[in-house]
């Protein structure tokens, strides 16, 4: 885990950020959003729910591959 941790970039920008205020609803593309640290997210559905994850990040340059796995589901 740690020669992975070594060789990706931990540094990036937020390019794109989205909320989906209703489970199984559209997301809503936003240009910010307030955050909390015992909630999330605020205006997604998941914000106040105990979750091990609120917020996902995902390379830019990973997208291709990611959207290919969620075809497939």
């Amino acid at each position: 885990m740690k020669a992975l941790f070594d060789s990706m970039p931990q540094e990036g920008n937020v390019v794109w950020i989205s909320i989906r205020p209703k489970k199984r609803g559209d997301l809503q593309v936003v240009n910010q959003v307030d955050v909390s640290i015992d909630e999330g997210l605020i205006g997604d559905h998941y914000a106040a729910k105990n979750r091990k994850r609120q917020v996902t990040l995902i390379q830019y340059e990973h997208l291709q591959a990611v959207s290919s796995i969620l075809k497939k589901k």
